[in-house]
């Protein structure tokens, strides 16, 4: 009887679900080679919440949960993790500790030569520009077989030479632990020469950086000038070019390089729109709505096939005022009729009250 109590008792005892909670992942005591670290929460019941502390800092996974997992960002080194789980009359807690070993990524070295480039110059102050994609024990050059150090402990290298005419070599090496990347370029000097010849300018293509122009002309980056010259010397994307209009800060010389480019025809779908009186914005139209316009601009403006007519009219009504405004100012002040100045200064030397005629009815009476 007493055996078959026993047995009675232990069956009871294995029959009765023990409340398990306990952390699937990360294992305890286990080194991990990425900081992001999967976090699975296994439990046979529910809770109010669960929520989870690494390194004392704590945050919440769920509510009215059982089952959980979330995505943890742990520390390069030793970790500390604590599960809690919450009911109205019951909290457990699971401590387990983990490391991570972060895995360093080999950088290979690259140096960039950005000037001088091979290429024959007209001037004598020649600037050095270097730029490498990670720091760099030190940066060198060689010019005709003469070293000079450049820096250390740096990734970009830049100095001015004052050279003479002549032929020059110039040679630049970096260096990072047992790597030494060397870069070459050749190029001459040459003074008061009309017209050098120069490799073709090939356009800048969108992809190389022009769309942050716009931003570069907010930011006062550019002179009117340098802008100008790289709308005449590249094949801007349209929608750059209108970006740019929109700045409202474009300067005469760059309206002009703008309204000497040809505007790309809208394609068949803004044709058809054009038929029920809808039009994209054009480059002219854009710099109409965007500009207190010059004369001159506004001349260049009427000889653009992209300014709507209405607009079109608009312009050719204001440089009419101009003229007439200009022959106004030529013609001088209106003449005065003889014996009128005369009649105005007399009256001014009357009384107050008695100019233009008025007399005061109190003076009247007494007269």
């Amino acid at each position: 009887m007493k055996k078959l109590m026993l047995f009675i008792l232990a069956f009871l005892v294995l029959a009765i679900p023990i409340n398990a909670f306990e952390i699937e992942s990360p294992l305890n005591n286990e080194t991990y080679n990425d900081t992001n670290i999967s976090l699975i929460v296994n439990s046979n019941e529910s809770w109010l919440n669960i929520s989870y502390e690494l390194n004392d800092e704590e945050f919440l996974i769920c509510e009215n949960c059982q089952n959980t997992s979330a995505n943890i960002t742990a520390q390069v080194g030793d970790n500390t993790l604590k599960i809690i789980g919450i009911n109205e009359n019951e909290t457990k807690t699971v401590n387990i500790s983990f490391k991570v070993e972060e895995n360093e990524t080999e950088i290979i070295p690259t140096l960039q030569l950005i000037s001088p480039t091979n290429k024959t110059y007209d001037e004598s102050v020649i600037e050095l520009e270097v730029v490498s994609n990670t720091t760099l024990d030190r940066i060198d050059y060689i010019l005709n077989s003469e070293l000079f150090t450049g820096c250390e402990d740096c990734y970009n290298l830049t100095k001015e030479f004052n050279l003479s005419e002549g032929e020059y070599n110039l040679t630049v090496r970096g260096y990072l632990n047992n790597t030494t990347i060397t870069k070459t370029v050749s190029f001459n000097i040459l003074f008061d020469v009309e017209e050098i010849e120069q490799p073709e300018k090939k356009p800048v293509s969108f992809d190389e950086g022009l769309q942050h122009l716009p931003r570069e002309v907010e930011r006062g980056e550019l002179t009117d000038k340098q802008l100008a010259d790289i709308i005449r010397d590249n094949q801007l994307n349209p929608g750059i070019v209108n970006r740019l209009i929109k700045t409202q800060m474009l300067g005469e010389e760059s309206l002009d390089a703008i309204l000497e480019t040809q505007f790309n025809p809208p394609g068949i779908f803004a044709r058809l729109f054009s038929l029920f009186g809808v039009r994209q914005n054009t480059y002219a139209s854009l710099i109409h709505d965007n500009y207190n316009l010059t004369e001159r601009t506004q001349t260049k403006l009427l000889t653009r096939d992209d300014l709507p007519a209405r607009k079109a009219e608009k312009v050719k009504e204001q440089l009419r005022d101009r003229v007439e405004r200009d022959k106004s100012e030529q013609r001088g002040p209106p003449s005065i009729p003889p014996g009128q100045a005369k009649k105005e200064d007399d009256e001014k030397s009357l009384p107050v009250g008695r100019q233009n005629g008025f007399v005061p009815p109190g003076q009247a009476r007494r007269g």
